[in-house]
């Protein structure tokens, strides 16, 4: 987590991940303030998620949920 210090970071906007990426960053000594936020407007199915910003190349990481993070990695290859 101490190599997104200045990172470009998608979440869905209002979901649960923005507590979860500030605890993350946290016990790796950072901040949100260390980071960029992108938030989309929608979790997961559209192309406003994080999964479809970090595929386009806007952004550096993103919060997902594990369906879109499988897609994201391994095309659900790994642990199959």
């Amino acid at each position: 987590p101490v190599d997104l210090r200045n990172k470009k970071i998608a979440l869905q906007n209002n979901g649960p991940h923005l507590y979860y990426l500030s605890k993350i960053l946290s016990d790796a000594g950072l901040s949100l303030k260390d980071v960029t936020l992108k938030f989309t407007k929608d979790l997961t199915g559209t192309n406003q998620t994080p999964l479809s910003s970090m595929q386009a190349g806007d952004v550096d990481a993103a919060m997902m949920i594990s369906v879109d993070a499988g897609a994201a990695t391994s095309n659900f290859t790994v642990g199959t």
